[in-house]
């Protein structure tokens, strides 16, 4: 159930780009005159979707020292394809943890985004309870990854909060980052993933995802309008567990050692402290094959083990994740159908306990671990693991996640988004989820036909389009500014004197002329569009949050010519 505060903040939200805001960028205009008269045309909305926001679950349990230095080792991919020519994301990266203070933990983020450098917490890289060096994974997992003793991002300005202020995330808005200069998102990432080792072994990223989200709609909170109401929203859970997203407040018996101990194993009953297996007898249901195999599927139980509807259940039913993601996904959705785009999907990826190279539709194994190496296994989590890599490490299999991440398949489930946390490089994985990010990013395609005034001059539009850019401003009428045409020199372009931005005007299609500087984008060209604008900043100009370009051009009176694929 969304709180009213979160609710709140969704409308608020919703409330300033109905004024205007098409996709990730637009907003109320006025209609800007052209300096001769146009037939047909007018004044449209360059609407693209760039803005990316991110947010990273990472499991800092005990047993992730090893994938969390994969993790970061391997992120460059995940950037480098939000940042290809054509592409440009405008993202936002945030990072909380699994840790969501489960009765037997003290403390926890609860949600709130991490920024500061690993070098700058050693203390968590040691086990809890423990204090031996083989105990100890800052070397593996911070030390051979981050070369950045602190990090503390640069002020910036959100949608809803005008004053400059630093905030708990990596971004980069039109190729400016909240990042002190030489330190790119690839470097600060690699010392905020790493999250140490020494959070709850009762992970719940199902509910710290919750939690993370819900802030960000509260205004007291650091993390406030880090969610914008246009942009693509991904979510990735990097965890070994089993979701362990607990009704403890509620329902304390079943972790209690002086309870019932209906979900305690026979192996365990004698101990004094429950095991991660209460996670899974208390949210999976399984049933035996006949040929050692289990069929597993999620579960709401009540403290004796009965089936119970959501209220009575002692693990908070998936229905509290999908249904809050799915109430944000309708309101950008809403978003969208303003703006006249496609709709966008919420994503989600989990990076867990299937087995290396798992595609679509692939059977997870589930099956008890009653002999051999896997006995001990059993014993702390309740199943075999869902997989193991020698030298790399195991991991239980991702029944709750694995019917979350179900609940926002895209591609009509073609295209996997689980991927295994027991193997050695995460590059694969990290690059199809990026590029499930990017397949939903739109350039600035001018969504009309535009008159070619000199068509017999060569393979581009010269184009009667006046640019003009809308920046919102709360409370009050957006800002208009006349933005001129880029100059050319050697190749490049440069801002005219006494302005802060430019426009490329991009028509090439075929990429046949030698500058690479008006190479239209793939989508606009599969679209049929003639025209697309790319708007060009002056070095350290940050591009406004909520920021729209629109244009007013002449329309094409020989369109079989003009646009002969729209």
């Amino acid at each position: 159930m969304i709180t009213p505060q979160a609710r709140m903040g969704v409308l608020a939200l919703a409330g300033l780009v109905s004024l205007g805001v098409a996709g990730c960028n637009a907003h109320p205009l006025k209609e800007v005159r052209l300096q001769q008269e146009t037939v047909g045309g007018g004044t449209v909305a360059v609407v693209q979707r760039k803005d990316v926001d991110i947010l990273f679950v990472i499991d800092n349990s005990g047993s992730m020292g090893e994938e969390q230095a994969t993790l970061a080792a391997n992120f460059a991919n995940f950037i480098d394809t939000l940042e290809e020519p054509g592409v440009e994301a405008n993202y936002r990266i945030a990072v909380t943890t699994t840790d969501s203070n489960h009765a037997h933990c003290a403390g926890g983020e609860n949600g709130r985004f991490q920024i500061s450098s690993c070098r700058s917490r050693t203390q968590e890289f040691q086990r809890a309870a423990t204090t031996g060096a083989e105990d100890n994974f800052f070397d593996e997992s911070c030390a051979a990854v981050c070369d950045l003793d602190s990090i503390e991002t640069t002020p910036t300005t959100t949608l809803v909060d005008r004053r400059p202020r630093s905030r708990p995330w990596i971004e980069s808005i039109g190729g400016v980052t909240n990042l002190p200069e030489g330190v790119s998102p690839t470097q600060a990432f690699q010392c905020v993933g790493p999250q140490g080792v020494a959070g709850c072994g009762y992970e719940a990223p199902l509910e710290s995802m919750r939690q993370a989200l819900v802030r960000s709609f509260v205004d007291t909170e650091p993390s406030y309008g880090f969610i914008r109401p246009g942009a693509i929203l991904a979510v990735v859970i990097v965890t070994d567990e089993a979701d362990c997203s607990a009704r403890y407040k509620d329902f304390a018996d079943p972790w209690d050692p002086n309870g019932s101990r209906t979900f305690w194993s026979d192996e365990n009953l004698a101990g004094s402290y429950p095991q991660s297996e209460v996670c899974w007898f208390a949210g999976v249901s399984c049933e035996d094959n006949g040929d050692g195999t289990k069929t597993c599927s999620p579960a709401n139980k009540d403290e004796a083990g009965d089936p119970t509807d959501d209220d009575g259940a002692v693990m908070h039913p998936l229905s509290r994740y999908t249904d809050y993601l799915q109430s944000l996904e309708n309101k950008k959705r809403e978003v969208d159908a303003a703006a006249g785009l496609d709709s966008s999907d919420v994503l989600v990826a989990v990076i867990g306990g299937v087995p290396p190279g798992y595609v679509a539709g692939q059977e997870i194994p589930y099956r008890d671990g009653t002999v051999g190496p896997d006995i001990d296994f059993q014993a702390n989590n309740g199943i075999a693991p869902g997989c193991r890599t020698e030298g790399i490490g195991e991991a239980v299999p991702p029944v709750r996640l694995r019917d979350f991440a179900a609940a926002f398949e895209t591609h009509g489930g073609a295209r996997t988004n689980l991927f295994s946390v027991c193997q050695a490089d995460y590059s694969p994985a990290l690059k199809e989820i990026a590029d499930r990010i990017v397949d939903q990013v739109k350039p600035a395609c001018v969504p009309l036909c535009v008159e070619d005034i000199d068509s017999i001059s060569g393979d581009t539009v010269e184009h009667n389009c006046v640019v003009t850019e809308l920046v919102p401003e709360i409370g009050g009428t957006p800002s208009e500014n006349r933005v001129p045409p880029c100059e050319i020199k050697d190749d490049k372009a440069i801002v005219p004197d006494g302005n802060d931005a430019c426009y490329l005007s991009l028509s090439d299609a075929d990429k046949t002329n030698d500058s690479e500087l008006d190479d239209m984008s793939a989508g606009c060209v599969e679209e049929g569009w003639n025209l697309e604008f790319k708007i060009v900043r002056r070095d350290g100009v940050r591009e406004e949050p909520g920021s729209s370009i629109n244009a007013k051009c002449s329309a094409s009176q020989l369109k079989a010519i003009d646009c002969p694929n729209l």
